[in-house]
């Protein structure tokens, strides 16, 4: 079909949605952020990249391994230059590719493979029980315990 479509456009040209004459794989980017070695990253990274001329999508993989087995994240058919992750593992180290697709074929971005570590979420403070009173004497068989709020705590 391209080939056919590459004749004609020498003659008449092809139109609509046909590949150009001079059409091609998607052009050399890099990846922006996270940075390479990047720390206390937030458990929900906006990951980033440059545009790649003439990529119709985009395929984000994030693992925690550097050879992308067991990614934890792959998206792909992406149409923009970045991606909103959901929550990844705190003090985690991972690592990310991205690659740019067309119908002739697909480019890596020149620095795939950097890592970036994930923050580790700050713990709950202290808080105190208000009831039943320490040292309460004939407290009831099903007494109910109350207690002070403990900030950043998610359950009790």
């Amino acid at each position: 079909y391209i080939a056919a479509c590459m004749l004609l456009a020498l003659t008449s040209g092809c139109d609509g949605d046909d590949p150009k004459p001079n059409a091609s794989k998607p052009g050399d980017f890099a990846l922006n952020a996270p940075a390479n070695n990047a720390t206390n990253v937030s458990p929900t990274p906006e990951f980033s990249w440059g545009n790649s001329t003439d990529a119709s999508t985009y395929k984000l993989i994030v693992s925690e391994n550097s050879d992308f087995s067991n990614p934890v994240v792959e998206k792909d058919s992406l149409t923009t230059t970045s991606y909103k992750s959901q929550v990844l593992a705190g003090g985690t180290k991972f690592y990310w590719k991205v690659t740019a697709k067309n119908a002739l074929g697909t480019t890596e971005a020149s620095n795939n493979g950097i890592s970036f570590t994930v923050e580790i979420p700050p713990l709950p403070t202290s808080f105190n029980q208000l009831t039943p009173a320490n040292t309460t004497i004939n407290a009831s068989w099903t007494p109910t315990f109350t207690w002070e709020a403990s900030e950043r705590a998610e359950t009790y």
